[in-house]
């Protein structure tokens, strides 16, 4: 009971014991290894290392450094792609410190920064954003690519409004249109309106729990052919959605895989500030799941020839 109670005291310790069990359990020799599949193991070993953010401990701290992050940065984004962007007091079904710090979702961070040179360069006739949530990227994008109209969509309401909230706050309203679900016929309609010169493209970005399955689909909206795409992938929801992904672009797009990582404290800067005790948890996305993205590059000249 003794050491119970210093894990209990001390969820960092615990931690470590997690991490050691998850290698144990999932590891190259693991006990586990052979009964799951890859991704269920990769699933599962996520989803086991981060059971300690139901502790009341963890709930505990993430409050404190969501008021500390909040207030030191008075709600500007301290860093990454859209660094200095005004922001709302609250995320929609995703992460807020992370966005406030500029560290959110930073394996997209790259791609993003293509995106805007390519769109500031003429590349792309608009932006379209699927699953915009409370627009940190729908806004963030519509800052950095001023000359290229943004198209956002999401079923929910409350994240439409803040959305809203956000374009306001960075005088980005009037560029921006916001709307709900995105059906096929839609999503069909806004690309042949900006699709009209052959030489340039539209980036859709979207995140849509699993519906890029039945929305991501060339066969029903061709004009997908002639679009860069960064997609997040849901395959723990649903396991063919990448491999059927996979096989509706290949002809038509150069794609990469890429998967979130364990963030490290000495990469976000912003974090200094905290106490070494919150920063750790700064710096978690607090993703239920391992998360893994497609890019998928349209090869343009390609579908010119065509």
């Amino acid at each position: 009971m003794k050491h119970l109670s210093k894990w209990i005291a001390k969820p960092v310790h615990a931690g470590r014991i997690v991490r050691k069990t998850a290698g144990k359990l999932f590891g190259p020799k693991g006990l586990l290894r052979e009964a799951l599949t890859k991704q269920g193991r990769t699933q599962l070993r996520f989803m086991f290392e981060h059971s300690h953010r139901a502790s009341p401990q963890f709930i505990s701290k993430w409050n404190e450094t969501e008021r500390l992050v909040a207030e030191h940065y008075h709600l500007i984004v301290a860093g990454g792609p859209f660094q200095k962007m005004r922001y709302v007091n609250s995320s929609a079904n995703s992460g807020y410190v992370t966005k406030l710090l500029g560290s959110y979702e930073a394996e997209l961070a790259p791609y993003i920064e293509q995106v805007c040179e390519n769109a500031n360069n003429g590349q792309y006739a608009a932006i379209v954003d699927i699953g915009c949530a409370e627009g940190y990227y729908a806004v963030g994008m519509a800052l950095r690519c001023p000359a290229v109209p943004i198209i956002a969509y999401d079923s929910d309401k409350s994240a439409r409004s803040l959305c809203q909230e956000l374009a306001r706050k960075n005088d980005v309203e009037n560029r921006i249109e916001i709307h709900a679900a995105c059906s096929p016929l839609e999503l069909s309609t806004e690309l042949q309106k900006h699709l009209t010169d052959k030489t340039k493209r539209v980036f859709v970005l979207c995140d849509i729990e699993g519906g890029e399955f039945d929305l991501l689909n060339p066969a029903e909206i061709p004009e997908l052919m002639q679009c860069d795409m960064l997609i997040e992938l849901h395959d723990f929801l649903y396991p063919p959605i990448t491999s059927t992904l996979v096989q509706r672009f290949k002809s038509s797009h150069d794609i990469e895989f890429f998967d979130t990582v364990t963030r490290r404290i000495k990469e976000v800067p912003s974090v200094a500030f905290l106490p070494k005790r919150l920063q750790r948890v700064a710096i978690d996305d607090r993703r239920g799941h391992h998360q893994s993205f497609m890019w998928c590059k349209a090869r343009l000249d390609t579908q010119i020839r065509q």
